[in-house]
């Protein structure tokens, strides 16, 4: 089982960069990666987002892996997904807005 990092709620602060309240003396945290647009992913590889919220619910889309989940404020939610193929490779199919 991987070690989780931990995070404290009075830790959040937009001011010194810290969105999730990652306590930044836990080593577990250092792996972790907040994404605000983009996101860059490996193909082949396996990627797991976990998807949380401080306010109130949001929705992450990933349009074409017909992939959605909400992030509800207190509950961490985890969505696993595998990319196939590259922009370039997606810009090559039939899909004419990619």
């Amino acid at each position: 089982m991987t070690p989780t990092s931990q995070e404290y709620y009075q830790n959040i602060s937009d001011k010194d960069n810290n969105s999730l309240g990652l306590i930044w003396d836990d080593v577990n945290t250092h792996d972790d990666v907040v994404v605000n647009n983009e996101m860059y992913c490996i193909v082949n590889r396996p990627v797991k987002m976990i998807i949380g919220s401080r306010d109130v619910i949001h929705d992450v889309g990933l349009v074409y892996f017909r992939q959605k989940m909400d992030a509800v404020p207190g509950t961490p939610t985890t969505l696993w997904f595998t990319p196939k193929f590259t922009t370039e490779e997606m810009k090559r199919t039939e899909q004419p807005r990619f």
